[in-house]
């Protein structure tokens, strides 16, 4: 069995590895289709937007560095892997869904052409990740089914504690995104309470009020 020894991934920076957001790799749910536009793309971001999209296990040999080009238009999952499969050496595994009775395509392993063995082998999204796209509903429905049959065949402590790793995630997530908003909202009513105390201002100490007004508000100052 596998164990978390598996968090021993590379990782990568997107927006270094990519363009500036993740419109060039699009997954329209309703009919379960790519609509991809990678232009130079680094690998390692390709790997990883089509393992968090499919729910697919990817890992491949850090040294693929060479940018991908590819386009497509409502590309179905199989035809994005017969891309892969001509690009590199791929070698495709399947699982057991003890749940629906059937097997699923949940591993690619990816090597350079004409290779079929590494010891330069990464995942293409870090577990604790992939457990958290899943925890807060990211992950695509289509996908959860191949995601949950990998955890099937985990041990129950490597589920149990990727499950609560990204509740700590999310959980951290949620306290920094409540302190910006707090934080915005003690700001707001700051303003607004300078506001008031500068309309008193206005009438009672007319340059007072023009000082203060050009301390807290040049913006407006500037304006009239």
């Amino acid at each position: 069995m596998r164990s978390l020894i598996l968090v021993i991934s590379v990782f990568f920076s997107i927006a270094s590895l990519a363009q500036n957001d993740e419109t060039w790799f699009q997954y329209n749910a309703e009919n379960q289709s790519y609509n991809i536009n990678a232009t130079n793309v680094h690998p390692a971001a390709f790997f990883k937007y089509f393992s968090l999209k499919s729910g697919i296990e990817i890992q491949f040999d850090k040294q693929l560095v060479n940018p991908i080009n590819y386009y497509a238009k409502q590309a179905s999952q199989s035809h994005i892997i017969r891309f892969l499969e001509q690009e590199f050496s791929t070698l495709l595994k399947y699982k057991k869904d003890s749940t629906a009775k059937k097997e699923r395509l949940t591993n690619i392993t990816i090597l350079p052409k004409g290779h079929y063995q590494s010891d330069n082998m990464v995942l293409a999204v870090d577990p604790i990740e992939e457990a958290t796209y899943l925890k807060d509903g990211s992950m695509p429905r289509a996908a959860q089914p191949v995601y949950l049959t990998r955890m099937q065949h985990l041990e129950q402590r490597v589920r149990e504690n990727l499950e609560k790793q990204a509740e700590r995630v999310i959980a951290k997530r949620e306290q920094r995104l409540a302190r910006l908003e707090e934080n915005k909202h003690n700001k707001e009513q700051r303003k607004a309470e300078r506001l008031a105390q500068l309309e008193e201002l206005k009438t009672k100490d007319p340059e007072l009020y023009a000082a203060q007004k050009a301390i807290f508000f040049p913006a407006k100052t500037n304006q009239k």
